[in-house]
């Protein structure tokens, strides 16, 4: 995942916005897979994607369940 963030400076230095983008949701992806690891959460390492481990995240991770009483407004499924 380090690696990911180096890339994005280089990438972003040399003018290859395109490629650096990706290289961030590489490392966002990488990073939800290690939040879900970490929580005991279960997950398709080679098919879920970024938004399905989000999903999994808000609606399985122990921190983000009691998140106020606005926090349904904000959700959707």
């Amino acid at each position: 995942m380090r690696r990911a963030i180096d890339d994005v400076q280089t990438l972003l230095d040399k003018g290859g916005p395109t490629n650096a983008v990706d290289r961030v949701h590489t490392s966002l992806h990488g990073h939800l897979q290690y939040l879900c690891d970490t929580a005991g959460i279960d997950y398709d390492s080679k098919n879920d994607p970024t938004t399905a481990l989000l999903k999994k995240l808000r609606r399985e991770h122990p921190q983000l369940q009691d998140l106020g009483p606005r926090s349904r407004t904000s959700r959707r499924s």
